[in-house]
């Protein structure tokens, strides 16, 4: 699979609102949309805390099942507006799939060991996996009747680019290398209020509690996203951002981020866990992107040692001001599976804001925690403008 592909948000939902322009506003200023819980879940033996979650506030007291709806119908009827526009650069026909992802969290059982947990919940998963794909098929139908026989379904308990955009599943018939012909359209959709998720996730990754050390607070969103082949003849849309994938070869965040020449001043958006962990394994990585140090003199080149602003200086003194930091779990909640679209319109609204002034973001997306026994894992993204206006 190519590391390389072109993608254009067409609908994002969540805390912020409907628009670029407000998750813009919400990533610069850090709004908290966090709410505290009447309910608590067990932090320790014996100890049990309210938690944080981010609920939409027109959602707040339906069911997931209707959340869900809710959310995937407000996005298909954003959708077939945007494609409406598009179909004027672009033939639509040319759309392979409709892949819609979600994660169907509270079916899954964490920890427990137990045969017969394991069997109902597998027998509830399918359940909950055929009602909703009824129900998509139905509203696919309504809104966007010509995906009718390209849609497939994705599901997945942990949020990733290539899962969640379900990319290594997309390869052409006969051919041995992977990746994706023609662009394919991804919809995904995530409730992660209800109580018994919040139990499930909090056995996963730490939950923001009362008092309690940093964590997650569990979200809800939906996002819409057209997704390119980087061969894809260009498309005339200012929003199309091209993302390289700097991981191929499972480095740690300091060996992708020289690999890919990154300097000060930059910006970078993160995506993905809140922890203590998390803060030390990043400052570790990139404390020396913070102290580069210049060279002496018989290191250097005949040019640099003719020019000296060519030379890396010291950037300790001013490092508060030459890396520009956004935090969209903090600012939107943990959105699981929607986790990495909805990052994709982050970055979009960065790019495009004439108040930033930048012409690249780096995507720091993080699975690090203190409930994660595995070794932390994190996966670093380019993101540029296609620059096809």
């Amino acid at each position: 699979m190519s590391n390389t592909y072109k993608a254009l948000s067409l609908s994002t939902i969540n805390a912020s609102g409907t628009s670029e322009r407000a998750l813009y506003s919400a990533l610069v200023t850090e709004m908290f949309f966090g709410q505290k819980s009447a309910l608590e879940i067990r932090v320790d033996k014996g100890l049990a805390k309210p938690y944080f979650t981010v609920p939409l506030p027109e959602l707040e007291s339906l069911n997931t099942a209707t959340k869900k709806q809710l959310l995937l119908v407000s996005c298909l009827q954003e959708t077939e507006k945007q494609l409406k526009q598009l179909s004027a650069t672009m033939p639509i026909n040319t759309i392979e799939q409709l892949v819609i992802v979600t994660s169907m969290l509270s079916t899954v059982k964490v920890g427990d060991g137990a045969e017969s947990s394991a069997t109902e919940s597998s027998d509830q998963s399918e359940q909950a996996k055929e009602e909703w794909q009824q129900l998509v098929k139905t509203y696919v139908n309504d809104y966007l009747p010509y995906f009718s026989n390209k849609v497939t379904f994705n599901y997945s308990h942990t949020p990733s680019l290539e899962l969640t955009l379900n990319l290594n599943q997309l390869v052409k018939q006969g051919d041995q290398t992977e990746g994706f012909e023609r662009p394919v359209l991804v919809i995904t959709v995530e409730s992660l209020l209800d109580y018994d998720e919040v139990k499930t996730l909090s056995k996963i990754i730490e939950v923001q509690c009362l008092q309690g050390p940093a964590g997650i607070m569990p979200s809800e969103a939906a996002t819409s996203t057209l997704v390119i082949p980087s061969h894809y003849p260009d498309i005339k849309h200012k929003n199309v951002v091209i993302i390289e994938g700097l991981n191929s070869q499972q480095l740690s965040i300091k060996e992708q981020l020289i690999q890919a020449k990154f300097t000060l001043p930059n910006t970078v958006l993160h995506v993905g866990t809140i922890s203590e962990q998390w803060v030390t394994h990043w400052y570790g990585q990139t404390n020396s992107f913070y102290h580069q140090q210049p060279p002496n003199d018989d290191e250097l080149t005949a040019g640099q040692q003719a020019d000296k602003t060519l030379i890396p200086i010291d950037l300790a003194p001013n490092a508060a001001k030459e890396l520009t930091l956004y935090d969209q779990t903090k600012v939107l909640g943990y959105l699981g599976i929607a986790n990495l679209t909805t990052a994709i319109a982050s970055v979009t609204s960065l790019l495009t804001s004439p108040i930033e002034n930048t012409s690249v973001v780096w995507l720091v997306e993080h699975h690090i925690n203190s409930n994660n026994t595995q070794q932390p894992a994190a996966n670093v993204y380019k993101i540029t403008l296609a620059g096809c206006a």
